[in-house]
Order: structure tokens, then C-alpha cells, then sequence
């Protein structure tokens, strides 16, 4: 199965066999390796873009469609609530991660710290078409499997989750996506986590979730074209979720959701809608636990203990160690504090990312990128780059973005002044990417995202997506989180 992986992925998943050549001979005998590294010679894999490419991150494929996953936990299926807030692949083993969140039993919500390491089957799955009347541009797609292990614990309390998740996904512009290319179809499901949970206090307990529908749920689910819960398990956590079902309107489903984790202000997560601007009231994207979290962060930093609470791994604790002086830029843990409470806060589009603008007194800007559980997704410095990437593997920020023109085009210059060489124009509503650099009037840019620069703009030239079309904005918002 796995052999045959190799000899028929599609040409754009070269490098993501090539890049995992090395976490592969870890789990597999050396007859084996012998054999798929025959494959990757008669592929034709390109070694010269392992580095470029870098490893496939599974991380989008297990926070997709967040809204659409459901669980129970024990013999009456109690309805168990599960959320990521935030997955990290570590930087020396791409097969291993590290992810925090929140789950919910009953009026209990536990905070959870953990590991997720994919384990070596990784299979070759019939492709697959669409069953809408909706043209879906990935019908056809190739899709694979992966089987991923799950050790969970919880912060708040002594109780753990352990088990395994099966995933699908299809590889685009080099990138694992979450497969939904059948969404419509009665069976759909995906992100399929069987497991127990254990505690001192109970016995250990079946633990199930997945994306639209469960695996092992008996008879809980009696739906044909969707998940339905069985009336008599109601009473178990189910009742709101039959209720938003048989009502059918969006408004209904929205207060389905946001119940969830509404049990008491300011303690649990708020699945508010997903912001589309930054003109939204400042609290609404940037409230007190996230100044919290920041300051937290930086008094964390400054003494130089305690970086484990603020949701980092071992290796980007080591990182942010090392670039303290570029994180604090020399500022006094006050003066932050300060910064902090009256900093700019925005989205870009995922939903359950914050993003905050520390701009400091000498002219530079560190942006905080944060999930709403508070995890450290991204610290991208003054440069441009994430303080949590190691500089063998930087990682420079893009942001989305369309030009500010009346003329209804900008050039990209080769060099960052209006009298260098033209290499493009960018016409209206074309959409960019480029990287803000502290104390520049000229950022650079790409036309696509995470691809190296192409040439500069001037910063006056960009329009970001707090001001794009209302319209655009969904589109965005809807690819990149699929809320």
C-alpha cells in the first residue's frame, strides 16, 4: 500500500515524499527503504526542492471544518464538544506535533495540551468526484489517508484521551487539504478519532469524534443524508443540535454553534462569527485574555521561566530565548505592558487567528499572530520573519492583499524605488501577497503565498483585507477556514 503511494502520486506531491525521506526510514525496515527510495528515483523526485518546498503540514487538515465536528463519550453517548485551538509541527520531526485546545463534557471545560504523531501507514485512496450539481474544480483529485495518534491531557484536571485519527486529504500547490470534495454525499465524514478517555475518578470511557459524522456510534446516529441523533439521547447533550437541525436556518445552526462553549463570560472560548474586517469594536477582536496572553508572554520571556503556559514547544521556547532582544527591542516589561493594552489588533481572514500590531517607539513593528485559545501560531518580527522558525528553516510572513490605485493598476519594481526596473503589473481586484517590513516604505511581494518575493511596492500601493469587498472577504474567509 504504501509502495504504491510512491509510484502514483501526482507530479505537484514530489516534494512532500522527498522531504519526509528521512522521518520514512524511521519507520520502516531497511528493505523497504531500499525500495521506495527505487520509487522515488523512477518518479523522478526533485532534490533541489526539498529545501524550497519544505515538509508537508497536516495542521490545516485537522482545524478544518471545526464547526462540523461531533462527539460522544461513554455507553449513552453523552455529547462530548472537542476544538483545536492551535497545532504546531515540530521543527526536527515534521512526523510529530504539538496541539492545545479545549473540550467539553456535560458544564465542564477542560483546557488540554498534547502530541500528535503520524504514524507510517499512509495509503493511496480511489479519487474522488463530485455529487452536486455544483461544479467543483477538485473533482478527479487524487486523495490519500493518514492515521495519526493522539495523547492528550488535560491542564485544568488529572484526565487524558488517547487514541488514533484517520484523515483524508489531497495535495494542492504542495499543501495537504482537507478533503471535502464529497461533502454533499450522505456517508461524508473525515478527521475520524476513535480512543478512551481515563481519569482517576471514572472508569475508562469510549471517546469518539469526527468531522459531519462519528465512527462507533451505535445507533446515536439514525440520519440518512446527515448526521441525525437518536431522540432517545437526548437528554444527553443532543437536544440543541436536534433542535437547530429540525428548525434548518442559519440563524438556527449560528446559535448551535456559539452554545457550545457559551456556558460562562470570559472563561470559555466565544465562537462569535467569523470576523471579516478590521473595523470590527476593538474588544470584538482584541479582548482581555489576549492582552492577557501577551503580557503573560512577555513576563514569561523577560524572566525567562514559565514559557510552557503560554502554549510553546520546548524547541520555540529555545527560540524566543534566543531573540528576546528582538521581541522586546530593548523595552522595559512596563513600557510593553503599555504598548500592548493600546495596540492594534486584526484578522486576515482566519477566523480563529488575532493578529497584534506591537509597534514600538523606535519604528518597529512585532506582530502577534494568536488563536482564540491563546496558542502562539506565529510571532513574526521586524524583518518580516517568525521568531518561532529556526534560521534553518526561516519562515517570512505573507498577507494577503489587492492594490489601492485609482489608476487601477501598480508596477512591481525590481528594486524598492519607483525608478528600477518594472518586472510586473498588478491589475485591480488581482490579489497579492506581501511582507510589512519595519521602518520600509517599500514591502515586498509575490503572487502567491509563502512563494519567495518577485519585486517591491510601495506600502501607499496596498489595500489589506480589512478593507477588500465585503464579498471577497467571505470568499477568503470561507477557503481559508472553511467556517
Amino acid at each position: 500500500m504504501f509502495l504504491d503511494l510512491f509510484v502514483h502520486l501526482p507530479a505537484e506531491s514530489k516534494p512532500f515524499i522527498d522531504n519526509h525521506k528521512t522521518q520514512m526510514r524511521k519507520l520502516f525496515v531497511t528493505a523497504f527503504i531500499t525500495i521506495t527510495t527505487f520509487a522515488l528515483t523512477s518518479c523522478g523526485g526533485n532534490s533541489q526542492n526539498v529545501e524550497k518546498e519544505g515538509p508537508l503540514d497536516f495542521s490545516a487538515v485537522w482545524t478544518s471544518h471545526q464547526d462540523y465536528v461531533l462527539g460522544y463519550i461513554g455507553e449513552n453517548y453523552q455529547r462530548f464538544y472537542f476544538l483545536i485551538d492551535s497545532i504546531k509541527m515540530d521543527t526536527e520531526d515534521t512526523l510529530h506535533y504539538h496541539v492545545w485546545g479545549k473540550y467539553r463534557i456535560k458544564d465542564r471545560v477542560s483546557s488540554y495540551e498534547g502530541k500528535v504523531r503520524i504514524l507510517g501507514e499512509i495509503s493511496t485512496l480511489p479519487k474522488k468526484y463530485q455529487v452536486d450539481e455544483e461544479v467543483n474544480p477538485q473533482s478527479g483529485t487524487q486523495i490519500y489517508g493518514i492515521t495519526s495518534e493522539w495523547n492528550l491531557n488535560a491542564i485544568d484536571i488529572n484526565e487524558s484521551i488517547k487514541g488514533k485519527m484517520t484523515s483524508t486529504f489531497y495535495i494542492k500547490d504542495g499543501k495537504a487539504i482537507f478533503d471535502d470534495i464529497d461533502h454533499y454525499s450522505d456517508s461524508f465524514c473525515n478527521n475520524q478519532f476513535e480512543g478512551i478517555l481515563s481519569s482517576p475518578t471514572t472508569s475508562e470511557q469510549k471517546c469518539c469524534w469526527g468531522a459531519c459524522r462519528i465512527p462507533d456510534c451505535g445507533d446515536l446516529d439514525i440520519g440518512e443524508g446527515e448526521f441525525s441523533p437518536n431522540e432517545k439521547y437526548l437528554t444527553y447533550g443532543w437536544q440543541s443540535y436536534h433542535d437547530a437541525s429540525v428548525e434548518g436556518t442559519e440563524e438556527g445552526w449560528e446559535k448551535e454553534i456559539q452554545s457550545r462553549w457559551n456556558l460562562e463570560p470570559d472563561t470559555l472560548l466565544k465562537l462569535s462569527p467569523c470576523p471579516y474586517t478590521e473595523n470590527k469594536e476593538k474588544d470584538e477582536v482584541y479582548g482581555p485574555q489576549t492582552r492577557l496572553s501577551i503580557k503573560k508572554f512577555y513576563k514569561s520571556l523577560v524572566s525567562g521561566t514559565d514559557l510552557h503556559a503560554v502554549c510553546l514547544s520546548d524547541n520555540e521556547i529555545k527560540l524566543v530565548l534566543l531573540r528576546e532582544k528582538e521581541l522586546t527591542q530593548g523595552y522595559a516589561l512596563n513600557d510593553i505592558f503599555k504598548l500592548i493594552d493600546n495596540a492594534h489588533a486584526f484578522t486576515d481572514g482566519e477566523w480563529m487567528d488575532t493578529i497584534v500590531a506591537l509597534s514600538f517607539p523606535n519604528g518597529n513593528t512585532i506582530y502577534h499572530q494568536i488563536s482564540d485559545g491563546g496558542g502562539w501560531n506565529h510571532i513574526w518580527l521586524a524583518d518580516g520573519y517568525d521568531a518561532l522558525a529556526p534560521s534553518s528553516s526561516p519562515w517570512m510572513w505573507t498577507r494577503i492583499a489587492l492594490i489601492n490605485d485609482s489608476d487601477g493598476f501598480v508596477n512591481i519594481h525590481e528594486e524598492p524605488n519607483v525608478h528600477s526596473k518594472t518586472v510586473r503589473t498588478i491589475k485591480e481586484n488581482e490579489i497579492f501577497y506581501f511582507t510589512p517590513i519595519s521602518k520600509s516604505e517599500w514591502y515586498p511581494v509575490s503572487l502567491k503565498e509563502d512563494f519567495p518575493s518577485i519585486g517591491y511596492i510601495h506600502k501607499s500601493r496596498i489595500k489589506t483585507f480589512g478593507d477588500f469587498p465585503r464579498d471577497l472577504q467571505k470568499e477568503i474567509k470561507h477557503r481559508l477556514s472553511g467556517c
